[in-house]
């Protein structure tokens, strides 16, 4: 029997971002079976939020913690050292290594060293895309160390969508995402100031406030829920994504599963991941952003592209994970 530590710190935040739906998702289909225990480490709800938490928790609670388990799997935050066992760490992006100057401060001063670290020693890294995993192979690592595994799709946001809810008092375009640099929020907006677009619709932000201020001309709707944000799938008239930089793009597969027309940056993940079902702009040119967006709002709701979809599962990305904790203890 494989006994598998796996830190769940991040399923258990009061936020539900990217990082917290993979790690939440995931972990619910992680199920025991005949060869292999997952051992699910959740502090008490609340006291993950800090980061002198964190960081106590790190260096105190998980080597305590894990210290007689066979596999170690962090499919968040990176591990503070090297341990024994055989260790995975979901790396979602490079944020932190290629764009310091985009990361939150904890990012800068802490995970960039830690995560440094990690991709110089022994831990195997699991990428939740092939953009992800090709910068880490041109960046040194041996390919045997580095496995994608795809995350998966909340497939009931699309039942909870289903109601009719009272639609916003104006049709609106749609954007998905933590306010914080990357997501090049201050383009977008500066692109739908001088747009006629804005004549007709509003632009509507959902996700947290992280470390970048909200730009003007933005309606933000604060962490809703699954319910909210299916609706708001299920009402937006398109969704656009001005991202310099991402690891995967959940918010562009969940529009499609909801046929919500897409626009995007044309950056290498985002045609990964869509398979080429968007409307594609330069994320600095705001005639070009525009553009785009205004295509995909003429094209109205289609059909889901399932061919593309279907590669999203977490049932999926559970086997996977589970292939290769087997894999790695031989």
């Amino acid at each position: 029997m494989i006994n598998v530590f796996v830190d769940a710190r991040s399923a258990c935040l009061d936020r539900l971002t990217g990082w917290e739906r993979y790690a939440s998702s995931l972990l619910r289909e992680l199920k025991d079976d005949s060869t292999t225990t997952w051992n699910l480490w959740q502090p008490t709800r609340g006291t993950v939020s800090s980061a002198s938490a964190r960081v106590k928790q790190d260096l105190w609670d998980v080597p305590r913690r894990c210290r007689f388990s066979d596999v170690l799997f962090f499919p968040t935050y990176p591990p503070a050292r090297e341990y024994p066992a055989p260790t995975l760490w979901t790396l979602h992006d490079l944020t932190w290594l290629r764009h310091p100057e985009w990361a939150s401060p904890l990012g800068r001063t802490y995970y960039r060293r830690l995560a440094a670290r990690r991709l110089s020693g022994s831990t195997h890294v699991v990428t939740v895309s092939d953009a992800v995993r090709a910068e880490l192979l041109d960046a040194g690592l041996a390919t045997d160390r580095v496995t994608r595994v795809y995350p998966g799709l909340s497939s009931h946001l699309v039942e909870l969508g289903s109601v009719s809810p009272p639609p916003l008092d104006r049709p609106f375009v749609l954007c998905v995402g933590t306010a914080e640099p990357r997501k090049n929020l201050g383009t977008l907006a500066r692109a739908w100031s001088t747009s006629d677009l804005r004549i007709r619709y509003d632009l509507v932000l959902v996700g947290r406030l992280g470390w970048a201020e909200l730009p003007a001309g933005i309606r933000h709707v604060d962490r809703p829920g699954d319910e909210e944000l299916a609706r708001l799938y299920r009402t937006a008239s398109a969704l656009v994504l001005p991202s310099l930089y991402e690891g995967f793009g959940l918010p562009l597969v969940e529009a499609l599963q909801f046929g919500l027309p897409v626009a995007c940056s044309d950056i290498p993940v985002f045609r990964e991941v869509t398979d080429g079902h968007a409307h594609f702009f330069d994320p600095l040119d705001e005639a070009d952003m525009v553009k785009a967006i205004g295509a995909a709002i003429g094209d109205g709701r289609q059909a889901p592209p399932h061919d593309v979809l279907a590669r999203y599962r977490w049932q999926s990305a559970a086997g996977e994970l589970g292939d290769l904790v087997a894999r790695l203890c031989g």
